[in-house]
C-alpha cells in the first residue's frame, strides 16, 4: 500500500510505508476511514490530506486528515493519523437553514456539495413540485440524502467526488470464485434483527390501525412487533427491508489487498443475489487481509439453501482426501 499526503500549500509527501494500517468502508455510513502508523517524519502534523493506492496504482482511499498524533519512546518515534472521505465533509457541516420550492438535484448539488469539492453527480435532473424544508441543525448530508429519499425515491452514494442518486446497481461482477481456496468463509443468520410485524397508527385515532407483517421472518418463527405512528408508517416498508437486509450476511477473509466498488455484483460458492456491503482493510507487521461483507439484494433469495448440499459435499471430498 503506497501512501501520499498533502499539505495545506499543496504540497506533497511520499510518506513512508506505514507500519499498521486499517481502511474501512460500509454502506451504512456516508464517509469511508483510515487509521494509520507510520515512522515519523521530520514535519508530522502539518498533513490536511492522505490518499493510499494499492500497488497497481488504484485509488483506494482519499480523505481529509482528522486527527495526528506523534509517539515517541526509547523503540523510536511513530505518527498516528485518522482521515475520513469527502463525504465527512458533507457530515460535519451544518446546512444554511431555508426553505426550496420546486427542488432539483443539480440546484442542491451546486448549494451543498461544490462548496466541499464535489465535481459532479449522478441521477435524474428534474424539477419538482413542492417545497423541500432545511432545518436549523441539519447537516450538508441529510439535506442531499433527504431530498434523494423523499423526491428522487433513491438512497445517495457518494462516489469519490461524484455523488450517486441515480439508484441503480454496479454492474462489473466481482468474482470470488476465482479466489475461493485462499479465502475463508463465514455465513451468518441474525433473527434477532429481524421484525416480523408492524403495527400503525395511520389517521388521527388512537387505535393502531394497519398492520404489516413480513413473510419470511413469519416463517423462520420470529416474533418481533414495533409500533409506528404518524409519518413514520410512511417508512414502514423501509423499515422491514433494513431489518432482512441486517438479517443474514456473508463475510469473505481475503489474505490481500481487495477493496471492491460497494454495490458490486458477487459471485460466490454460496449463494446468489449478493452484493458488496462493506470492506474493512487491515496492514500490519503479521501481512495484510481484507475482511468483505456481502448481503442479499432486497427481493432475491441469496440461493443459499440451494447450494448448501453442493457445499457439504465438497466438504466431505476434502474430510475423504485427507
Amino acid at each position: 500500500m503506497n501512501c501520499v499526503g498533502w499539505k495545506p500549500d499543496g504540497t506533497l509527501l511520499r510518506l513512508p510505508r506505514p507500519v499498521r494500517l486499517r481502511l474501512r468502508s460500509d454502506e451504512d455510513a456516508p464517509a469511508d476511514s483510515l487509521e494509520a502508523r507510520f515512522p515519523a517524519w521530520e514535519d508530522i502534523g502539518d498533513l490536511c490530506g492522505i490518499q493510499c493506492t494499492s500497488e497497481n496504482g488504484r485509488v483506494i482511499f482519499e480523505g481529509m486528515v482528522d486527527e495526528q498524533v506523534l509517539l515517541e519512546n526509547r523503540s523510536g518515534a511513530t505518527a498516528e493519523l485518522s482521515a475520513r472521505s469527502r463525504a465527512g465533509l458533507l457530515l460535519d457541516n451544518e446546512a444554511q437553514p431555508q426553505i426550496y420550492y420546486m427542488p432539483s438535484l443539480k440546484l442542491l448539488f451546486e448549494r451543498h456539495a461544490v462548496p466541499y469539492g464535489f465535481t459532479g453527480y449522478i441521477g435524474r435532473d428534474e424539477v419538482f413540485g413542492g417545497a423541500l424544508t432545511v432545518e436549523k441543525g441539519m447537516s450538508e448530508w441529510q439535506v442531499l440524502a433527504g431530498f434523494c429519499k423523499n423526491f428522487l425515491k433513491t438512497e445517495l452514494v457518494v462516489r469519490g467526488t461524484v455523488l450517486d442518486a441515480s439508484g441503480q446497481s454496479l454492474q462489473e461482477e466481482v468474482d470470488f470464485l476465482a479466489h475461493r481456496e485462499a479465502m475463508e468463509w463465514k455465513v451468518t443468520w441474525k433473527d434477532v434483527n429481524r421484525i416480523s410485524e408492524l403495527q400503525m397508527r395511520t389517521g388521527d385515532t388512537a387505535q393502531y390501525d394497519a398492520v404489516l407483517r413480513e413473510s419470511e421472518a413469519v416463517a423462520r418463527g420470529v416474533q418481533r412487533k414495533r409500533y409506528l405512528n404518524g409519518s413514520d408508517a410512511e417508512h414502514a416498508q423501509e423499515l422491514l427491508q433494513k431489518a432482512r437486509r441486517n438479517a443474514f450476511s456473508i463475510q469473505v477473509c481475503y489474505p490481500g489487498e481487495m477493496c471492491p466498488p460497494l454495490g458490486s455484483p458477487a459471485q460466490t460458492p454460496y449463494g446468489e443475489n449478493l452484493y458488496i456491503a462493506a470492506w474493512d482493510y487491515q496492514l500490519d507487521s503479521s501481512g495484510e487481509r481484507c475482511y468483505i461483507t456481502l448481503r442479499r439484494r432486497e427481493g432475491n433469495g441469496c440461493g443459499f439453501q440451494k447450494k448448501w448440499a453442493d457445499v457439504q459435499s465438497r466438504l466431505q471430498r476434502l474430510r475423504w482426501l485427507k
